[in-house]
C-alpha cells in the first residue's frame, strides 16, 4: 500500500507545472484534507501506511471557528445551523484528543490562535518536532516559497497572516457565545491540555 501512495503522490505533484520542489530526497510530503483524522479507521490507515508519518491537527477556539464556518459558500451550508456545526466541531476535537492518546508523539495538536499570534514560536517548535531546518519561509503562508493569500471565508486583499482571524468571536451575539460555551467548553479545555507548549 505504501508503494501505491508513493506512486500517487509522485505523479500528483509532478503534474504541477509550477512545482519547483520536485528534485532531491523528501523527508516529508504535506497534505491536508478536512476530517481525515476524524475516525479511528482513517487515522489507523494513515499510520499503517506511514509509520514514520506525523499528524498535525489544528484546533481553533470554537468562538473564532464558528463565524468563519458559517460563511462558507457551499450549495448547502452545513454550518448554517449552529447546533449542527458545533456538534461537528466537538466530534473533530474529540478525535484529536483520541488520536493523541492512541498514537502519542506521532500526533501534534496546535492551537490555531497560537499559529496566528505566536507564529515564530509555533513554527520553530514544529520544525524541531519534524526534525527539519527552520527557515523564515515558515513564517508566511506560501507556495514554492512565494507568499499566498490565506484560505478564508472572509475577504482578503493581501497575502500573509490575517491577525484578525483570532478575534472573529467579536462578531458573535451574546446568545451565540453562551451556546458555544455550553456545548464546547469542556472538550475545548481537554484539547488545550494536549496542545504543544511554545
Amino acid at each position: 500500500m505504501r508503494g501505491v501512495y508513493d506512486a500517487y503522490f509522485t505523479s500528483y505533484f509532478k503534474s504541477w507545472l509550477n512545482n519547483i520542489n520536485y528534485l532531491g530526497d523528501k523527508k516529508y510530503i504535506t497534505a491536508f484534507t478536512p476530517r481525515l483524522a476524524a475516525t479511528d479507521v482513517n487515522t489507523g490507515y494513515f499510520f499503517d501506511i506511514y509509520p514514520d508519518g506525523r499528524l498535525i491537527s489544528v484546533v481553533r477556539d470554537p468562538k473564532n471557528w464558528f463565524p468563519s464556518a458559517r460563511r462558507h459558500k457551499t450549495e448547502k451550508n452545513k454550518y448554517a445551523d449552529i447546533d449542527a456545526a458545533l456538534d461537528q466541531w466537538v466530534e473533530n476535537t474529540q478525535a484529536m484528543i483520541r488520536n493523541r492518546k492512541n498514537h502519542g508523539d506521532r500526533v501534534c495538536i496546535v492551537r490555531f490562535e497560537d499559529l496566528i499570534d505566536k507564529t515564530s514560536a509555533v513554527m520553530e517548535y514544529l520544525s524541531g518536532y519534524l526534525d527539519i531546518e527552520f527557515s523564515d519561509v515558515l513564517l508566511t503562508p506560501s507556495f514554492n516559497g512565494n507568499p499566498i493569500a490565506a484560505n478564508t471565508s472572509f475577504n482578503v486583499e493581501n497575502s500573509g497572516i490575517i491577525k484578525s482571524a483570532s478575534a472573529r468571536y467579536k462578531t458573535l451575539t451574546r446568545d451565540e457565545v453562551r451556546k458555544i460555551d455550553q456545548k464546547t467548553s469542556d472538550v475545548y479545555q481537554r484539547v488545550l491540555d494536549e496542545t504543544g507548549k511554545w
